[in-house]
């Protein structure tokens, strides 16, 4: 391993091993089954960084003045729920813009959505501007509802699916 690998890597609980440090960023207003198969395959990969955007930083954007979102405080509680419940190794950050500390920490991976592709590749540019690493970004597939569409906090607070994607019929 090269050293300039260790550096991107911490020290896990056993002292001995080197981990994989992994970014994902979102809202995770409502843990549905798309969130679940978004951190479930970050793990793979190494620890997970989260970075939870703050209610300050939601209330910048339309589509979240379109219906009610979680407070904070409920969102981190939830998402540590299933973290925990699915022995993921994480830790969570609040964020207030769509980079997090993406653009000065150094990651291994970045995993993303077909969603936040885009946001990756900008951070990964500016990351360049800088003189810094890019960081690798994988690609995690929606997880698609039983209508062949994605799985999205929006559509179930719409009321058209449930958190598995089952749409839900009146």
């Amino acid at each position: 391993m090269k050293l300039s690998e260790i550096k991107n890597k911490i020290i896990c609980n056993d002292e001995s091993e080197l981990c994989t440090r992994v970014v994902i960023g979102g809202t995770f207003d409502i843990i549905h089954k798309g969130h679940e198969k978004l951190l479930k395959h970050g793990s793979k990969f190494g620890k997970l960084y989260i970075g939870i955007t703050s209610d300050e930083y939601l209330k910048k954007y339309e589509k979240y003045k379109k219906h009610d979102i979680n407070p904070l405080v409920i969102r981190i509680k939830k998402l540590e729920t299933f973290l925990t419940d699915n022995n993921l190794e994480f830790e969570i950050q609040i964020i207030n813009d769509p980079y997090g500390d993406t653009l000065e920490n150094d990651y291994d991976y970045i995993i993303v959505s077909p969603e936040t592709l885009c946001n990756a590749e900008k951070i990964n540019k500016i990351r360049i501007e800088k003189g810094k690493k890019p960081i690798n970004i994988e690609l995690c597939e929606f997880e698609m509802a039983e209508d062949n569409k994605p799985i999205s906090t929006t559509r179930i607070r719409c009321n058209e699916l449930d958190k598995c994607g089952n749409v839900l019929k009146y």
